[in-house]
């Protein structure tokens, strides 16, 4: 599982903490708090490439499960980062 944020979103959160005066000197994660398995993204992509083939390589130290905590974000700032399929999927296709 990966926290995958959009740009738009990473640009607001940027403006907000150099806004915020709480916010100096602190560690703050930016994400959308929501995982998405590598393996839903390449199923989106595949809607428009159903020909597509993948393969899984397995990677030593591989990471697993990194999504962000943003709880102190949201308590600091009050943003709520848009972690829409839907947004997703529209990125995709932008993309494609």
């Amino acid at each position: 599982m990966r926290d995958f944020i959009h740009i738009n979103d990473v640009a607001k959160i940027f403006s907000k903490v150099i806004d915020c005066k709480d916010c100096a000197n602190q560690t703050i994660n930016i994400g959308t708090g929501v995982g998405r398995s590598i393996k839903d993204i390449v199923e989106m992509v595949k809607v428009h490439f159903p020909d597509m083939k993948t393969e899984k390589k397995e990677f030593k130290d591989e990471l697993y499960d990194s999504i962000a905590d943003i709880t102190k974000l949201k308590s600091l700032t009050g943003f709520e980062p848009n972690s829409s399929i839907d947004l997703m999927k529209k990125t995709i296709e932008e993309m494609i």
